[in-house]
Parts: structure tokens; sequence; C-alpha cells
């Protein structure tokens, strides 16, 4: 489940609540990753996943210690901090210790889109169909990748500083190649939101390359 603010900063309260240490910084994130790839004029793997991240720092004078966690229950967040303390009583002393921040005003910055984030495979598919539906009415060989990323970040500290950060990424390229492998194209671009790639337009464009033979990529597409 992707992360609001409220629920990024009761997580950061809720860790560094467990925290015995002078100081402790919590580093937050949370990212949805889901692609299709396909090559050979065929689709060869589709997938998704979602990865958390938890990185807590805990300081004392000029020790720190930072432990890390992939879960966000209870124990493993409590397990992820008393590491902190123990790595933290264990190191060594920083002559460049620096204290960490008091409250920051952060500007938002809005790159988060969520119909990257809904987009499905279902989304994807249509757009890989058609690259493969023209290759093979050129006689080309269609490879590429379709990709959409969300991502949540957080950062908080016992002195009340905290900043939200939620982005998305949309990504497609394809490759077309001549069939006797003479000549090939690329076209391929990001964005932060999925309706903004303009797949019919990158397949075209890599489709016609080929005919210089020799290979490179659309100046337009780079």
């Amino acid at each position: 489940m992707a992360w609001t603010r409220q629920q990024a900063k009761a997580l950061a309260e809720q860790i560094l609540g467990y925290s015995k240490a002078q100081e402790c910084e919590v580093v937050l994130d949370e990212t949805h990753l889901s692609f299709t790839r396909f090559a050979a004029n065929e689709i060869t793997t589709s997938g998704t996943s979602r990865t958390v991240n938890v990185s807590v720092t805990a300081r004392d004078g000029q020790r720190s210690g930072t432990a890390h966690a992939s879960a966000t229950e209870a124990d493993a967040l409590q397990e992820a901090v008393r590491q902190s303390e123990e790595l933290m009583q264990a190191s060594s002393p920083d002559s460049e210790y620096v204290q960490g921040l008091g409250p920051q005003k952060y500007p938002e910055i809005r790159a988060f889109h969520e119909e990257t984030d809904k987009a499905t495979a279902r989304d994807r598919a249509a757009a890989v169909k058609r690259a493969l539906d023209l290759s093979r009415a050129k006689d080309l060989q269609a490879s590429g990748f379709f990709e959409t990323i969300s991502r949540w970040d957080a950062i908080a500290n016992k002195k009340k500083n905290f900043g939200f950060h939620a982005s998305s990424t949309a990504r497609f390229s394809n490759t077309m190649r001549t069939a006797d492998g003479t000549g090939s194209g690329w076209a391929g671009l990001s964005s932060p939101s999925f309706k903004q790639i303009p797949a019919q337009a990158l397949i075209e464009a890599a489709a016609r390359i080929p005919s210089h033979r020799g290979g490179f990529r659309h100046p337009a597409w780079t």
C-alpha cells in the first residue's frame, strides 16, 4: 500500500519512539515497479514488485550506527532500532560528526502521477502489441521494455525535522532490427506521466531507422 504524507510521518514517529539514543534519523522509501519486456517479436516477461526500505541511524556524541529493515511490523522496526544503537555503541568517534537538522521547510515538488501508479500489465501490453504488429508487418525483429515506477520517500529525526516526496516514472523503449541483422533503430522516452508516453510515435520512429542500414538513434528521441 502506498504511503501518504501522513502515513509516512506516523511510521517515522513510531520508529523514533523506539529510540533511546540522543539522536535518531529515519529514512523511509517504498517502491512499486511494474514492467513488460519483449524480444524477438514476442512478450517474454511481465512482472511487478513492491519493496520497502527502512534505514535507522542512531547518534550519540561523535558515534553513529545504521541498521536497515525491509518490513514495517513493530518487531522488525524495533529490531532495526536496537541494532543501530548497538552499532553506535561499538563504533569509533568521528571527528567530522555533524548534528542532525532541526525542522526544515522543503518545497513541494509535484512529480507523482496517479495514472502511472495505476497502469496495469494490460495497459502496457496495448503499446507492446502495436510494436509487435508493426515489426511483423515490416519483417523486422522488435525488442524493448515498458516499465512504471512509483516511489515514496521520507526523512525524519528526533529534532522534528520531516520531509516527504512522492514520484512516478514511466519508460518505454523499443529496438527494431532487420531480419539479416544489417540495420537497427531505437527510440525511447521516459516521463512522470504514463499518459505522456507517445508509444505509437516511438514505435514508428524505431521502425523507420533500419532502412538507413548501420543503425543509429533517432535525434527526436535521444
